[in-house]
């Protein structure tokens, strides 16, 4: 059995890699403010590794039972990014021809 396979088999992950140690990155150089800095956690690999296969099997899972709206472009077959940003290229120049009134919302999950 590999490493990588023992949290899907037996439901608990390893203990060694389920701690991480908090690295503080400077935004920019030589502001050494707590505040003004970057807080990474670096992951090891074989935890990367398990996370994208989660994200992967959760993802074919909802496309499957249609639970992704269709302007959810990233990381799906059949559906292209730059069509998504054509759409909303062209949706906001409806928008300011018909002059309506309208909400834009820049949402980066990520961050």
């Amino acid at each position: 059995m590999n490493f990588r396979q023992i949290p899907y088999k037996h439901g608990r992950a390893n203990p060694a890699i389920s701690y991480f140690t908090d690295f503080q990155l400077l935004k920019k150089a030589a502001v050494y403010d707590v505040e003004k800095m970057r807080t990474i956690k670096p992951m090891p690999a074989a935890f990367n590794m398990n996370n994208k296969r989660t994200g992967r099997k959760v993802m074919k899972l909802a496309e499957k039972i249609n639970l992704l709206p269709d302007d959810q472009a990233g990381s799906r077959k059949g559906h292209r990014s730059n069509l998504t940003a054509l759409n909303k290229v062209l949706t906001n120049d409806l928008i300011r021809a018909r002059r309506l009134p309208s909400i834009i919302i820049f949402n980066d999950v990520r961050s």
